[in-house]
């Protein structure tokens, strides 16, 4: 049995253990206590819109950004190289949405539709701040994601 003064010490300690993010107000996860906090309008614009099932690219083109159509699995681990590229680029480039399509496999509706030439994941489609393509790229091909945005950017 302990004491009520020891309890109170108890408590005390526990409590900012059982505080999340959220009820503090701030905008991390536990994981990312010691980040600093991100402003709204810095927020990257990522958005899942598609996991497996058909969808059409033109209506999830951003007005004024170069849009990046990320095709992917969870499967592809060079996928996961482009995930990490592409958050490096949001980082410092306001102008870039990226817009993330899972395949799920190579039999199901989006694949068939959007990867019919695709040789290999992952594949990326990059629409210019006009909303004209300015590339497609199959493969870990980093440089030429780069100068796909750039290009984009002028577009």
């Amino acid at each position: 049995m302990t004491s009520p003064g020891r309890r109170l010490a108890m408590l005390v300690v526990a409590t900012p253990l059982l505080a999340t993010p959220a009820s503090l107000g701030c905008r991390t996860t536990p994981t990312q206590a010691h980040a600093p906090v991100v402003p709204p309008s810095a927020v990257p614009d990522v958005q899942e819109i598609s996991r497996g099932t058909h969808v059409e690219l033109s209506e999830h083109l951003v007005a004024g950004k170069v849009t990046v159509f990320d095709f992917h699995a969870q499967w592809c681990k060079p996928c996961k190289e482009v995930d990490r590229h592409l958050a490096q680029v949001l980082a410092t480039r306001g102008d870039v949405a990226v817009r993330k399509i899972d395949v799920v496999d190579w039999d199901s509706e989006v694949a068939k539709t959007h990867l019919r030439y695709a040789p290999t994941l992952p594949y990326v489609v990059v629409f210019g701040v006009g909303g004209k393509e300015v590339a497609k790229i199959s493969g870990l091909k980093l440089d030429a994601l780069d100068q796909a945005i750039e290009r984009g950017s002028r577009k």
